[in-house]
C-alpha cells in the first residue's frame, strides 16, 4: 500500500498546477487513478485486508448509491438525446467515487493525514511566492488565478486547504502556530482571487470559531478567547486594508483612496451590496442558475441529467445550476439528492465542533459556487467523517476504562 500513498500524495502535490483547459483531467489527476489502481490491487489480492475494503464500502454506501443513480439517469438522458455531455458528466462521478473509496482507506493512517497536512501548507507558500514573483495567472487586470484556470477555482482550492489543514492538525493535536499562518495566507490569497463566495466561506468560519469560543467562556479563559478574537480581527483587517494596498502603492504609486476602491474584493463586494445582488442586469438567482429549479420544477423529481443546458431556454442563462446541492437536486431529482444529503449527515452528525464548523464552512460556500466536479470537496467529507469514528472510539475507549476502574 506504500506505493498506492505516494501515488496520492503526489497527485495532492500536483493537484493546483493546471497544465490543461478546465473540464478534463489534469495531469495530477493520473496519479490518483494510478494510486487507486494499486490499492483495489493489493486489496483484492490480499485476503486480510478484503475487510477492511468491505468496511470503506460500507461506511459510503450511500455515496454508491448516489452515484450509480446519478449515472442511470444521465445514461438515460444520452440514450434519449443521443449528446456525449451526459457521458462526459458520468466520468466525473466515477472519478469522485474512486477518490471518495480510496481517501477513505487511506486517510486512516495519521502519518498520511500529517503529509497531507504538510503539502497542503506548502501550497499556500508557493501560491504566495508565486505571486509575490508576478508569474501567477491573471483572469483579468483585477482578478487573481495563480496556477489555476479560473479565480474562483483558485479560491475554492485555497479555501478547501485551510479547511483540510485547520481539520487535520486538530485532529492530531498540532501546534496551532501554522494554523494561523495558514489562515493569514489563506485570507489574502482568497482576497486576491477576489472570490465573494470564498470570502462567504472563511467569513463564516472565522465567525462561527469565533462563537463557539466565547459559548465556552465558562470552560475557557477570557484571555485566551480575547486573543483569538484580536489576532482573527486584525488578521482580516490587515491584509485587506494595509498589506494589499500598500503592495498596490509599491508598484503603482497610486493615492491611498483610490488603491482601496480598487482592491477587487472590496470592489466586488460593494458593488453586489449596492446592486441588491444583481449583476449585469441579472438577479443573483438568476445569475447563478437557480431561475431553472422555479421555472423547471419538473426536475426536481426525476432530474434533468447533467449536460445539454441550451433545452431550458427560459433560463436567463443557458448554463448549469452554478451551487452545488441545488445542481445535484436539478439535474438528478430528489431521490439522489437526498441519499447524499444523507450520506455527509451521517458523516456530520458525530463529529466534534471543530470539523463541524469547517465542513458547514464548506457547505455554506458550495450554494454560491459550483463544487461537485472537485474530488477536494467530497475527500473533505471522507475526512470529517474519520474524525467523527475516530471521536465516537475515543469515548467508547474512554467509558470501559471508567467501567473497568
Amino acid at each position: 500500500m506504500k506505493y498506492a500513498r505516494v501515488s496520492f500524495l503526489i497527485f495532492l502535490l500536483l493537484k493546483p498546477f493546471y497544465i490543461f483547459g478546465s473540464g478534463g483531467l489534469q495531469f495530477a489527476d493520473i496519479f490518483l487513478i494510478l494510486s487507486a489502481i494499486i490499492a483495489l490491487s493489493l486489496l483484492f489480492l490480499n485476503r486480510h485486508s478484503s475487510s477492511s475494503a468491505k468496511g470503506v464500502i460500507r461506511d459510503n454506501r450511500f455515496f454508491v448509491i448516489f452515484t450509480f443513480l446519478a449515472i442511470a439517469i444521465n445514461v438515460c438522458y444520452f440514450v434519449t438525446l443521443g449528446k456525449t455531455s451526459f457521458l462526459l458528466s458520468s466520468s466525473y462521478l466515477v472519478f469522485n467515487l474512486v477518490a471518495v473509496i480510496l481517501f477513505s482507506y487511506l486517510s486512516r493512517d495519521k502519518s498520511f493525514l500529517s503529509r497531507i497536512s504538510s503539502i497542503f501548507e506548502m501550497h499556500l507558500v508557493i501560491q504566495t511566492i508565486i505571486f509575490l514573483l508576478g508569474i501567477g495567472r491573471m483572469y483579468d487586470e483585477t482578478r487573481y488565478m495563480g496556477t489555476m484556470n479560473d479565480p474562483n477555482q483558485f479560491g475554492f482550492f485555497v479555501f478547501i486547504t485551510f479547511l483540510y489543514i485547520y481539520v487535520i492538525r486538530h485532529w492530531l493535536n498540532a501546534r496551532s502556530t501554522r494554523t494561523l499562518l495558514a489562515l493569514v495566507l489563506s485570507l489574502f490569497l482568497i482576497a486576491l482571487s477576489g472570490s465573494t463566495g470564498m470570502i462567504l466561506g472563511i467569513g463564516f468560519f472565522v465567525v462561527a470559531i469565533l462563537c463557539y469560543a466565547f459559548l465556552q467562556i465558562g470552560r475557557t479563559r477570557y484571555s485566551t478567547i480575547q486573543r483569538i478574537a484580536y489576532v482573527c480581527s486584525i488578521t482580516v483587517t490587515s491584509f485587506i486594508f494595509i498589506i494589499m494596498p500598500a503592495w498596490s502603492l509599491v508598484r503603482g504609486e497610486s493615492p491611498v483612496g483610490e488603491v482601496l476602491s480598487e482592491q477587487v474584493i472590496i470592489e466586488r463586494i460593494s458593488s453586489k451590496a449596492s446592486s441588491g445582488g444583481t449583476t449585469n442586469g441579472l438577479t443573483f438567482w438568476e445569475d447563478r442558475g437557480y431561475d431553472k429549479l422555479y421555472l423547471y420544477p419538473q426536475y426536481i423529481l426525476f432530474g434533468a441529467g447533467q449536460g445539454e443546458y441550451s433545452r431550458f431556454v427560459k433560463a436567463a442563462m443557458p448554463l448549469e445550476v452554478h451551487a452545488t446541492l441545488p445542481a445535484i437536486l436539478f439535474v438528478y431529482g430528489f431521490i439522489p439528492c437526498g441519499i447524499l444529503i444523507i450520506w455527509i449527515y451521517r458523516r456530520l452528525k458525530d463529529a466534534p465542533v471543530y470539523a463541524k464548523v469547517a465542513l458547514i464552512a464548506l457547505i455554506v460556500e458550495s450554494f454560491t459556487l459550483l463544487n461537485q466536479r472537485q474530488s477536494l470537496f467530497w475527500m473533505f467529507v471522507v475526512l470529517v467523517g474519520g474524525v467523527s469514528r475516530a471521536t465516537a472510539t475515543n469515548l467508547s475507549d474512554k467509558c470501559l476504562l471508567e467501567k473497568n476502574s
